[in-house]
């Protein structure tokens, strides 16, 4: 009988630890990471409204206006060669907040898929008219994703623009 007991238990821990092995790798990913600055050719080109319509894949341009917080449109990571990797490129442009230059933004990326899971560390986007540049990776190819912008100071407006794209 203890053999039976102490072999259930040991399936269990196994199946367990099979089940959950993302939320363990998860713990090993930084809470919060820093987006670093973009020069030369990286820099977003023209812009157009990415918060008003769908989009099925990357590359998106988008301009934003908001207030706390903020959702892209849904997209889905590409697969082959980048193995669901999701970059997104942004900066603040102004804001009715005379102070808004040095403070941050926060960008979570989200997996659709049932119900919204959050995949990798929160990002902090500095805002200094200068765009900056994260990479989320080992996203789930074939889920619609989405990012959200946050804003965690003051109730003024932001407005900037910025880039979603697979590197």
């Amino acid at each position: 009988m203890l053999t039976r007991t102490l072999a259930a238990l040991g399936t269990a821990a196994l199946l367990v630890a099979t089940l959950f092995s993302g939320s363990a790798g998860a713990a090993d990913t930084p809470e919060v990471a820093e987006a670093l600055p973009v020069t030369g050719a990286q820099v977003p080109g023209t812009t157009d409204d990415a918060f008003s319509a769908a989009a099925a894949a990357l590359p998106f341009n988008f301009d934003f206006e908001m207030c706390c917080s903020l959702d892209s449109r849904q997209f889905t990571p590409p697969g082959r060669q980048n193995r669901g990797k999701a970059c997104v490129t942004l900066r603040g442009t102004k804001s009715d907040d005379p102070k808004w230059k040095g403070k941050i933004v926060k960008v979570i990326m989200w997996d659709e898929d049932g119900i919204d899971g959050k995949k990798g560390p929160t990002v902090d986007f500095k805002l200094d008219g200068t765009y900056y540049k994260y990479c989320w990776t080992g996203l789930t190819v074939a889920h619609p994703h989405h990012f959200e912008i946050q804003k965690p100071w003051g109730p003024a407006q932001l407005w900037g623009d910025g880039k979603a794209t697979g590197s």
